[in-house]
Formats: C-alpha cells, sequence, structure tokens
C-alpha cells in the first residue's frame, strides 16, 4: 500500500478489538486508549511526521497480534542485526515486519519480502542492500 495514513488506520481497524482486549484486560479501570496509543503499542518505531503515521517495525505484542490475522513468514537471520539494518528497514520497508533481537529472526508480513531475504541468504544485511 501506497498510503501510509490508509494503510495504518485499515490496520487499527482491523485488529483494534484484539488490541484492547489485551490492554483492558490489564486495566481493570477500563481505560480508553487513543489510536496513536494503540499503534505505539503495536509497532517499536511508530510516530507522527507532519501528522503522518510512519514506522512499521512491530513489538513482540504487535507480531503476535498481527499473526492471528494475517499469514506470515518467520526465519531466522544468519547474521548480525546492525543500526544500518534498523534505520535501513524503518526508511524502506512498506509492510509490518518484525525483528527479534535476542533469537535473531524476522517476521514477514509480505510474500515479496520474505522471498527477497531468502533469495539474500537469510541474511539481513544482504537484504536491506537489496531493497
Amino acid at each position: 500500500m501506497s498510503n501510509t495514513i490508509s494503510f495504518h488506520s485499515q490496520l487499527l481497524t482491523k485488529i483494534e478489538r484484539d488490541v484492547l482486549d489485551s490492554l483492558l484486560s490489564d486495566s481493570p479501570d477500563r481505560k480508553t486508549f487513543s489510536s496513536d496509543e494503540i499503534l505505539r503499542t503495536v509497532f517499536v518505531n511508530y510516530r507522527l511526521d507532519n501528522g503522518v503515521p510512519k514506522g512499521l517495525r512491530l513489538t513482540n505484542f504487535g507480531n503476535k497480534i498481527l499473526a492471528k490475522h494475517y499469514q506470515h513468514y518467520k526465519y531466522l537471520i544468519e547474521d548480525e542485526i546492525n543500526n544500518l539494518v534498523f534505520v535501513s528497514l524503518d526508511k524502506l520497508m512498506k509492510w509490518p515486519y518484525y525483528l527479534g533481537t535476542r533469537n535473531n529472526h524476522v517476521v514477514f508480513y509480505n510474500e515479496e519480502d520474505a522471498a527477497w531475504f531468502r533469495l539474500n541468504g537469510n541474511k539481513i544485511t544482504n537484504y536491506v542492500e537489496s531493497i
């Protein structure tokens, strides 16, 4: 999807109930959450840039929620995740992704991203250079 605002809004519509159910189960006072607060629980790098939502790197929580709703592709990463990888993925990714830094794995929510990662030998630095 080329329209990031539309993407975040559409995604929120699909997962909002699951996110709220999880958040409210931990909140006995039934607090309300804004769309921005919900998206910040789903994306590590979520931010507004001149009012436009940015950032598609999922939190562990966000990855679990999206995995319930969407097809996903999980792979072990064969090399080190460095800062260039984080910055490049933040700038270039068009679909949500999850980087598991403790156990070196990546989860893609787009088949094309998954294919390019495999074609680059499951090496995240090679994948970043190819996109």
